[in-house]
Order: C-alpha cells, then structure tokens, then sequence
C-alpha cells in the first residue's frame, strides 16, 4: 500500500455524554478536521497521553507524503488507543463489520468495536477480498498501524493465543450481524449517533395519526361495535384471561361472525369513547404517532367478504383493498400464514400489521424500527388477550413473506413496511365458544 504510515492524531471536540445520548443534532457528531502533522510518535510520555485521550481524539494514517489513509475516529468514551498486532497473530474481516457511502465517504464500523473508520486509500478496499478468510497477520497487504486500528474498531477479527476468535464464542456468534447491528444502533453508549426524541417537524406532527383512508362508500364495511358498557360489568377477569390465554393454530368447523370480527377489532384497535380519551386509540404507541395500520385477510367469516381489507379506526369499519397480482393475493397470503404456523389449513382470518417507520423516525433519532417492533409486540398482547376473553383460536406468528405481503396488501416497499401477523378463528373441538 506504499510507503510506511506515520500516525497523526488529530483534536476533535469534546467526548460525548457518559450515556451517549444525542438528541441536538439531526446526524452523527463528527469531530473536526484538520490537516494531519506527518511523523511518527516518539516519546513515551506523548504516546501515553495520546492514549488517554483516545476517547476524543480523531487519529489520521497518513503515507509518507502526508496523504490520510484512514481517520479512526472515537465512537464513546470507552475507546481505546490502537495497540500493535502480533505479526504471527491470525486476522481475517469480521463477519459484524459493515461498509458503507456515508456524506460523500466511505466509512466502516462494527458493533464490537470502538472507532468509525473513514478510508481515504481505495487500496484498502481492494485488498478487503484477500482478508475475507482468516490468514496471517504478517500476509496482510496493510501496513502495521492500518491493522491495528482497524483490530482496534472491531472491523479486523485478531485470533487469541488458541487460534481461536472472540467473535466465534457462543454468546457472540448467537447474534446474526443484522440483529446485533440493530441493537447496538438503537440504544445510547456503544455509539455517538443520537438516540431519542428529537424537536418534531411540523410535518411530522402533521403525520401522526391513523392512515388516512379514502372517502366514499364504495368497498366500506361498516362493523358492530363492542358494547364497551355490558363488557366492564360482565367480561372475565384479566387474571383470568392471563392464565388461560394460549396460542391455538388450528381452528373450528364454524365460521366468525362480523360481529364477533367487529368486537374484536373495536377492542383491539378502535377508538375509545370515554370523554378523556375521545379520538384515541385503544392501545399505546411510543409517542403518541401511531406509525401502525392494521390489514385483515379474510378466508372465511360470515358476512365479512373474503380478501384484503384495511381497518378505518374512524369509522370502524373495513374498506376493501384491491386484489394483488395471481400469486400474490389475500388467499397466497393466507396459505403462506398456514405455513409459517405449521399447519394444514388456511386461517380464517389473519391479521397483518404494517408499520411507516418514517413517522417514528421524524421523532426518534436512532430507535424508529426498535420501537415500532415494540409497538407490534403491544398490539400482539391486545391481540390475545381480548381473543381469550371472547373465546377465539388467536396465534401470532413470526413473519409471512414480505413480498407476498407487499403485493397483497398493495404496500410501496419501504415505506410501509409489515411487522407483523396474527391468526384468528373459531376455537376448534373442545375450545370454548366463539362470540
């Protein structure tokens, strides 16, 4: 990669909070630039004070002409300075590292690690393929101080004594790399990108709410109500729901009524009535956005139509959706729920619910995705609770086949997005009656 490299630490601004947590900014904090000094660290009294303030320092690799290769730059408080890597070490490129085009740079980063890698040098990316399989550290084509700090951002996986890799113990491994990105990415101290609430745009205000459904009458299915004032006096206990609340795949010979499809979705998902909750939803929802819509695929269920239906919380009623492409209809996306469950049959009814992450994100900064999976887990717990208490076969499943669901329910990818999807039915033999 040419000449040797001088290491040139650079002054940034201030480290961030102990916890992390960024709500001033719209981005990442960078820290500032300057031009790189050129010349190695020969003093130990300066290389220790430089490793102490590695925690907010940003560090330039530079080639002997004073050209930066890579800036390493700080992630929290807990970074550390690069130490060398054995030559006779075994390297390869962690499986948790990510590579991306971020404000007109390529950068590289890792949830194990402490520092974001801005690369200067197309070099080093060419010779990423070579790193793929684990190999000597000495056959690296990176000069040593390249290796260490990318060891030292988790970006390079360095072997221990044993030839064995951290990264491959148990508790690691367990983590696929989308998974542990997602977490350490929604939540503060591993990273200086801001979490948290955020002053809201107006537009995104103007967003939340319910999905706004077409005017008209045509395809709207006007639903019976649940009668909220017979159900306080007259429903079972929550403690008694808790207990007998169950998962059940498979459901009876006898259809779901409309009525029966009408209480369970007022209940669920339907506006309150109370005068201090006039206008909202029966459910909580991380800062009152309302980023989900709720689908019902009907298989069968008298006299609610077989299909796609949107539910207008508004006016608690479904409106129909048209019919997805051969193959990706309501009756594929049912097929593909009984699947996903394991069973044999078709459910009678599925519900799907879709989220529009933006309306979290315009908000929260760094959490949208975690939150609306929180959102979802509410809704599943609404979903059996009320399903047990009026005597349903209810079970959540873990995912359908986002393109299949995208073209049954006609969804624009990204944008609304499913997160998630729950069976419902009559009770089959044995189970207790379906209202």
């Amino acid at each position: 990669m040419g000449p040797p490299l001088g290491r040139s630490p650079r002054p940034a601004a201030a480290p961030p909070p102990a916890d992390g947590h960024r709500t001033d900014h719209p981005g990442r904090c960078r820290r500032p630039r300057t031009r790189p000094a050129r010349g190695e660290i020969g003093e130990p009294a300066a290389a220790a004070v430089l490793r102490a303030l590695a925690c907010c320092l940003t560090v330039s690799l530079c080639d002997a002409e004073g050209r930066p290769v890579i800036d390493a730059e700080p992630l929290h408080p807990g970074a550390r300075w690069a130490e060398p890597v054995r030559a006779d070490r075994t390297a390869r490129w962690s499986r948790y590292a990510s590579v991306r085009a971020e404000g007109g740079e390529v950068v590289a980063e890792s949830p194990l690690g402490g520092h974001r890698i801005t690369v200067h040098d197309g070099r080093l990316l060419a010779a990423l393929p070579a790193a793929a399989a684990a190999g000597p550290v000495s056959a690296l084509s990176w000069p040593p101080a390249v290796t260490a700090w990318l060891a030292a951002s988790g970006l390079l996986a360095v072997a221990d004594d044993d030839g064995s890799f951290p990264e491959d113990a148990r508790e690691t491994a367990a983590w696929s790399p989308q998974d542990l990105a997602s977490w350490w990415c929604s939540r503060p101290g591993l990273h200086d990108r801001p979490v948290g609430a955020t002053p809201a745009s107006a537009a995104a205000d103007a967003e939340g709410g319910p999905t706004p459904v077409e005017s008209g009458s045509v395809g709207v299915l006007p639903l019976p109500r649940a009668d909220i004032t017979r159900l306080r006096d007259e429903d079972r206990t929550l403690t008694a729901v808790l207990e007998d609340r169950r998962s059940v795949r498979e459901h009876g010979g006898e259809p779901l009524t409309a009525a029966a499809v009408g209480e369970f979705l007022d209940r669920c998902f339907g506006l309150r009535q109370a005068p201090d909750r006039a206008g909202r939803r029966a459910f909580p929802s991380a800062g009152a956005i309302e980023d989900l819509t709720v689908y019902l695929v009907v298989g069968r269920c008298t006299g609610v139509p077989p299909g796609v239906h949107r539910y207008d919380p508004g006016r608690h009623a479904l409106v129909a959706v048209p019919p997805g492409p051969p193959g990706r209809d309501g009756g594929a996306l049912l097929r593909g729920a009984a699947r996903t469950a394991g069973v044999a049959a078709a459910p009678d009814l599925l519900v799907v619910l879709t989220s529009r992450v933006s309306r979290l994100a315009a908000k929260y900064a760094g959490l949208a995705y975690s939150l609306t999976l929180r959102n979802a887990g509410v809704l599943y717990q609404s979903m059996y609770l009320v399903g047990a208490s009026m005597g349903l076969a209810t079970c959540a499943l873990g995912f359908t086949d986002s393109r299949l669901t995208a073209g049954a329910l006609g969804l624009e990818l990204p944008g609304e997005v499913p997160v998630g999807e729950f069976m419902i039915g009559s009770p089959g033999t044995g189970g207790a009656p379906a209202r």
